[in-house]
């Protein structure tokens, strides 16, 4: 049996609240913000495919809640920090990347 010298190799772990908190959309103007970002992924998406070509109905409905998510999360981390708070994302091998979720 190996000694590692009393030093234990998991890795620290810092204790995380919970906190269920409402953030008005019409404060954090998610709304618009959400919109710009749909808008500026649907152009891109666009040069993509043959003129006269539709984005694909999948595509926009992806990049629709990808927009929301996205933003959804910012004005979270915003509320959070104006309370002196940090957002922790699940990073557990079960969990979506953020940015696939």
């Amino acid at each position: 049996s190996s000694d590692s010298g009393g030093k234990s190799s998991a890795p620290e772990t810092k204790d995380v609240d919970d906190y269920s908190l409402g953030i008005s959309g019409v404060s954090f103007d998610t709304g618009p913000l959400s919109r710009r970002m749909y808008d500026a992924l649907i152009s891109v998406a666009a040069k993509r495919f043959p003129d006269g070509t539709d984005v694909p109905q999948e595509l926009v409905d992806v990049y629709r809640m990808y927009s929301m998510d996205l933003t959804a999360k910012e004005a979270t981390k915003a509320a959070l920090k104006q309370n002196g708070l940090d957002m922790v994302e699940d990073t557990g091998e079960d969990s979506v990347p953020s940015d696939l979720s």
